[in-house]
């Protein structure tokens, strides 16, 4: 929900005096062919992930040009370039919001602010987004192997805070 996404925003300006970083890290995940994946549960699967995205850059974008320069940082996927079988959801809104993202920057590049918008691209990470994502495999969904901790896309969410960069792919061997 916008006003959600936008509220966030409003109180981070009111606690902190200002915006100049956001982190997008709200995702879900389906585990399903794409023959089995029912319209609203595409739907949910690109409204977190791809139109989440957007909300959150239009809530937080007028805060960080206030500021002249900042950073908007959108935790990715490895499956923003490569698709995976049994993930066409998934798969299909981050490789939307790879394309918001790169537009976003050509934009905020042409209006002459120094606002970084970053794609944190990591592989698999140990979290609970396994543990808790819709499969109908008739198995518990695993990423890829192998798996990285938390840590390593943290560090990455650090440096692109500080370091003005479109991309930082972690994860990977």
């Amino acid at each position: 929900e916008f006003a959600q996404v936008k509220a966030v925003a409003e109180r981070a300006v009111r606690e902190y005096g200002h915006l100049d970083t956001w982190v997008q890290a709200a995702a879900v995940s389906l585990y399903a062919s794409f023959e089995q994946t029912t319209p609203e549960e595409f739907k949910r699967v690109v409204d977190v992930n791809l139109i989440g995205a957007a909300y959150a850059a239009m809530a937080a974008l007028p805060y960080l040009k206030d500021e002249g320069r900042g950073a908007f940082i959108y935790i990715s996927s490895a499956e923003a370039t490569r698709a995976l079988p049994l993930q066409s959801a998934y798969s299909a809104s981050k490789h939307g919001a790879a394309s918001l993202l790169e537009a976003l920057r050509m934009e905020l590049q042409k209006e002459g602010y120094w606002i970084s918008v970053t794609s944190i691209v990591p592989a698999s990470v140990n979290t609970p987004l396994f543990d808790v994502a819709r499969s109908k495999m008739g198995a518990k969904p695993q990423g890829v192997r192998p798996y990285y901790q938390p840590r390593v896309v943290a560090d990455a969410i650090l440096y692109a805070a500080q370091h003005p960069v479109s991309e930082i792919v972690c994860g990977l061997p």
